[in-house]
């Protein structure tokens, strides 16, 4: 058979969706614009607001306080240095360009992050289209798609670019792969949008398993998705030469060739880590097909380590066995099911933790490309209620829901979403937005907890202060961060004896300048200025650029040199 007839888009198609695609690609290039024009409106109207975000949270390390993306000249060392134990050159490449354009105001960022979104959208249109489905059940897929409050972090956060160009080079990867007549253009464009997917995140590992997904979906039997499959092993040894490239130039550049990081300073086993991974799943169906409660931080408080069985994690294994099942059972009879479980489960197991530890149990942003999934199985819904049998009228056997009944239907699905996410985006206008919000709607996460100790101390509150930090270590025992200011504020409260005994349980922080500061001025406090300046002499040697280690060295000085008793707490800890 000529290639040109392999890749036919009418051709290869399972019956449903030769069915189905049969009406929705007859109308043409005009009918596609249409809806690639209404969707392009959609998905910026329902962000419009984001534009006015500010940077918050993690943009402010990564984008604000970046020198790497403040100066063009420094691009290279985007490609060369880490950043966070992180390799995502493309992205950084981008938030570069932007700073050189908007001298670093926050608009333009905001802007690529919702025009990205309404790219996606229009992409994850056309493949559902080249998937078979008809263009009535593509574009309620895509705009469910482009209104889901889910994407939220992702969109309204700038940070989010890495899962949003994931999802560009993602979709472009597979209309490539399916729709190329030439075989030498897939290979390399392929092969191409791969590096670009790995550049801008890790989870673009994704891809190639994507792509034998949809080889499978359009071949009408096993027997032609094999032989679909040999015929393209020039195209897949060109994604695994990229993969294993990347993993080398990942490897030299952050020392691991992958992420591997505890969430929450949890030390937990591999058993361990595999339970409480399998306990989220049933959070991760909520967040899909309800997705009213949403939340900046999936912590503790919200989530905990599960060390044993528990219905939490029962419910996870159903879930997560029904999802292995429904894809080989359905695969005849419902075969756009199969395709939208085993999208979700293929895209969402390199962020699962199930195999590596990736820091965080779960994010919202980290479902950005597996909730392609709910879009596809709207447009299977949308199909088979319009083909579904109808009543009898005068003209003989009506078929398929009445379609205001599913106009309606369909409009309360995207108001409903499209509210949910206006009224959303503003709680990631700012960082101080993003935890007064946590700290409103989730006041049980340890971030909350945390945050408002830190809010009570800088109002000179320090007692209160330390009844919610004492409440955040109970959730996160060996968080860092939390560790430092519980001993900062027992200084602060005049228990000196107490936050030198943290300290000392946590001295595989002593390479911090935290450690370091806040040791000095509890052994000040107990009046052994001679200690307080060896320890904080060494916490100069190790961050001689940290104002807080400069601090506590002059204060370690003077009272050495002046050999008095030290001031009172309050005078002496740093806030």
């Amino acid at each position: 058979m000529p290639e040109s007839a392999e890749r036919d888009p009418n051709a290869a198609l399972p019956a449903s969706a030769s069915a189905a695609g049969t009406t929705g690609t007859a109308a043409g290039p005009p009918k596609v614009a249409r809806f690639l024009v209404l969707l392009a409106v959609l998905s910026v109207g329902v962000y419009a607001n984001a534009l006015g975000n500010g940077f918050a949270l993690d943009d402010n390390p990564v984008v604000v306080e970046n020198e790497n993306v403040h100066d063009l000249s420094l691009l290279p060392r985007l490609f060369t240095e880490p950043h966070w134990d992180n390799y995502r050159p493309v992205t950084l490449t981008t938030f570069a360009l932007e700073w050189a354009v908007s001298d670093g105001a926050p608009a333009l960022f905001h802007a690529t992050n919702v025009g990205l979104h309404a790219l996606v959208t229009c992409l994850l249109f056309l493949l559902l289209v080249r998937l078979g489905a008809p263009h009535i059940g593509a574009a309620v897929g895509a705009a469910i798609f482009a209104v889901h409050p889910v994407h939220v972090e992702a969109v309204s956060n700038v940070v989010g670019r890495a899962e949003l160009l994931v999802a560009v080079f993602t979709l472009l990867a597979l209309l490539v792969h399916t729709s190329a007549r030439s075989r030498a253009f897939r290979a390399v464009g392929v092969a191409v949008l791969v590096a670009l997917a790995l550049g801008s995140k890790e989870n673009g590992v994704a891809v190639p398993a994507l792509m034998l997904l949809t080889t499978a979906f359009l071949a009408p039997t096993v027997a032609a998705a094999w032989a679909s499959i040999r015929r393209d092993l020039p195209v897949y040894a060109g994604v695994v030469a990229v993969g294993g490239a990347y993993a080398l130039v990942r490897r030299s550049v952050v020392g691991t060739f992958t992420l591997y990081q505890q969430a929450y300073g949890f030390d937990l086993d591999a058993s361990e880590r595999v339970l409480t991974a399998i306990g989220i799943w049933p959070e991760y169906v909520r967040l899909l097909f309800f997705p009213a409660d949403l939340s900046a931080e999936y912590g503790p408080g919200l989530l905990m380590p599960m060390r044993s069985v528990t219905w939490e994690v029962l419910l996870g294994a159903i879930v997560g066995i029904g999802c292995l099942l429904l894809v080989p059972l359905l695969w005849r009879r419902s075969r756009w099911v199969s395709l939208g479980v085993a999208w979700f489960a293929l895209s969402i197991f390199p962020v699962s933790n199930l195999v590596i530890p990736v820091g965080i149990w779960l994010a919202e942003r980290n479902l950005y490309l597996p909730s392609v999934s709910v879009a596809m199985l709207a447009a299977a819904l949308v199909a088979a209620l319009r083909d579904a049998p109808g009543r009898a009228g005068d003209g003989g056997a009506a078929r398929g829901v009445h379609p205001l009944g599913m106009a309606t239907a369909i409009g309360i699905v995207l108001v409903l979403g499209s509210w949910r996410t206006w009224t959303r985006t503003p709680t990631w206008e700012s960082t101080d937005s993003v935890l007064f919000g946590l700290m409103e709607e989730q006041p049980e996460s340890f971030r909350a907890q945390w945050h408002m100790a830190n809010l009570l101390s800088s109002s000179n509150q320090p007692e209160r202060a330390l009844e919610y930090i004492e409440r955040a270590r109970d959730l996160v025992p060996g968080h860092g961060q939390v560790i430092l200011d519980h001993a900062r504020l027992l200084g602060l409260n005049g228990r000196p004896e107490d936050a030198e005994a943290v300290l000392r349980e946590n001295e595989w922080l002593a390479a911090s300048s935290g450690w370091r500061t806040y040791m000095t001025f509890a052994l000040l406090d107990q009046g052994r200025a001679d200690e307080a300046l060896e320890v904080a002499e060494e916490g100069a040697r190790l961050s001689p650029e940290s104002d807080l280690v400069r601090g506590a060295l002059e204060a370690a000085r003077a009272a050495a040199a002046s050999d008095t008793a030290p001031r009172a707490p309050s005078d002496t800890v740093p806030p």
